[in-house]
């Protein structure tokens, strides 16, 4: 190891060592990562039960806002490709 390396292993350990460190703390990181990405999931689901919830019989056992979208016809198939 060369004096410059010296100065900044302050641990005294090989280079291997440190590249494994260096490896698994980035491996640390990308969990820590995905665990925050998927706790807030779950946390934007969990928020969602709880307004619903909150809300009153009424409101779940009303008809839909939107009736007419069930109502609506697909397009006819075509029958020939002719351009």
């Amino acid at each position: 190891m060369s004096d410059s390396d010296m100065e900044y292993d302050l641990l005294g350990g090989s280079r291997a060592n440190r590249q494994r460190t260096a490896i698994l703390g980035l491996m640390m990181k990308g969990a820590f990562y995905g665990m925050a990405v998927f706790a807030g999931l779950i946390a934007f689901i969990w928020i969602f039960i709880g307004i619903g919830a909150l809300l009153p019989p009424e409101s779940k056992e009303a008809l839909d806002p939107t009736p007419a979208s069930f109502e609506l016809e697909l397009p006819a198939e075509r029958t020939s490709y002719d351009i």
